[in-house]
């Protein structure tokens, strides 16, 4: 087995369309590279089968094997959010190597297995996920495993909503995965799109500085409402799939302004079905008093604001500074 090795995820936005992902929609997203989430493992020695999670950390977790710290994570015993995520993500690397020529989980060799980051928590930019991409990779590279992007957004997606059973759409993932700006449609036949990063108007983030909730509780009600058909939420779904369409025709067309009002009314489609915190109002407000268009990045804790003129940009971060959020002009990866 090679040496230890390290991966890296990053943050994602979207422009338009969340949260349709979970419910056969469209999405335009892209990451961008002002923070990262960072995986490392490093190989045991030899014979050792022990997986350490979290090392150094309060949740650091030994198990004498792959195998029980999975076991550790469906029975409830693990000590942290931290070390359930690696240990979900560990599950599900560890039934698809098998696929792809691995061991099984009881026989795999040991591994010290520890994650950083610096993405603003629980705001809407994706973090956990990052964290979990970031780990695959990780693995990936140590086992020497392929796995190209459809498949490691795939795995991704089942870590959180299979062996944690979070709510999520796959955008996050796919997005990460992708590595760059891309258009999701999660219809009938889906597909995904690579964009070219220069299609994208001025763009600026602000987020409130203390974390919100996670992203799962936030979509557990709308998902309730939209399996019992509640008919705004379907319409609202269908709605956010039409906004990123015609969105990515207007990137294509360079109509900044007919692509702002789609910003406007994706934020205004959530906020007739979804139960925003004060923070969210307060954000897309702030924005739209100094001439962008708005809306959540994510799930929330986090608005995108869209100018037609980058020159405007200096101006809205030290509106929502000066307001007491944090604020930023993010460089998109391509």
């Amino acid at each position: 087995m090679p040496g230890p090795s390290t991966a890296r995820a990053l943050p994602r936005a979207a422009l338009l369309g969340n949260p349709s992902d979970g419910y056969g929609g469209s999405v335009i997203a892209f990451p961008f590279t002002d923070f990262a989430a960072e995986a490392r493992v490093s190989p045991a020695a030899d014979g050792d089968r022990a997986l350490v999670l979290c090392p150094g950390t309060p949740q650091e977790y030994r198990a004498v094997s792959w195998e029980a710290a999975i076991e550790a994570l469906r029975d409830g015993s693990l000590p942290g959010d931290g070390a359930r995520l690696l240990a979900a993500t560990v599950a599900r690397f560890a039934a698809a190597g098998v696929e792809r020529g691995l061991p099984v989980a009881g026989e795999l060799p040991g591994i010290t297995l520890g994650l950083r980051t610096d993405i603003p928590r629980q705001v809407g930019l994706a973090g956990s996920s990052a964290l979990v991409i970031a780990t695959l990779r990780a693995l990936a590279r140590t086992f020497e495993v392929e796995l190209p992007p459809p498949v490691l957004a795939e795995l991704a997606l089942r870590a959180e909503t299979e062996e944690l059973g979070i709510t999520a759409g796959p955008q996050d993932r796919v997005v990460q995965a992708a590595g760059g700006p891309v258009f999701m449609d999660f219809g009938r036949e889906p597909r995904v799109e690579r964009l070219d990063a220069a299609l994208l108007p001025p763009l600026l983030l602000a987020w409130t500085r203390a974390p919100g909730r996670p992203s799962g509780t936030a979509h557990d009600k709308v998902r309730a409402r939209f399996e019992h058909g509640d008919a705004d939420v379907v319409s609202a779904m269908r709605t956010f799939a039409r906004l990123a369409v015609e969105g990515l025709a207007n990137l294509r067309a360079g109509r900044r302004g007919a692509l702002l009002e789609l910003v406007n009314e994706n934020f205004d489609t959530r906020a007739a079905i979804w139960p925003l915190s004060d923070d969210d109002r307060a954000l897309a407000e702030l924005g739209r008093a100094h001439g962008a268009a708005t809306k959540l990045s994510g799930s929330g804790g986090c608005v995108l604001a869209v100018v037609e003129d980058a020159a405007r940009l200096p101006a809205l971060r030290g509106a929502y500074e000066a307001a007491g959020y944090a604020a930023l002009i993010p460089h998109i990866s391509s």
